[in-house]
């Protein structure tokens, strides 16, 4: 599914149940179809919230995360620095 096609579907189910603006709540993949909703239907949209959706580049992402830098982000993370 695009992001198009759930906008689309968004709009959809608001046009069933209101004709007022209404609030959006999206998080990750949510986030980028409430993006794009606002985007698509600004007049629609009286408020987003957006919880962890960033910067959404088109195309593939390259995804070269190995063992060596997971071991080095959970120690970085590592609640106290416990050992």
């Amino acid at each position: 599914m695009t992001l198009e096609q759930r906008a689309n579907d968004v709009l959809a189910v608001i046009r069933e149940v209101t004709t007022e603006k209404v609030m959006i709540l999206g998080f990750s993949d949510g986030g980028y179809t409430a993006y794009k909703f606002g985007s698509m239907y600004p007049d629609k949209a009286k408020k987003m919230i957006v919880i962890g959706a960033g910067v959404l580049y088109p195309g593939l992402t390259d995804f070269n995360f190995n063992f060596n830098q997971a071991m080095k982000w959970i120690r970085n993370f590592r609640y106290n620095n416990a050992p």
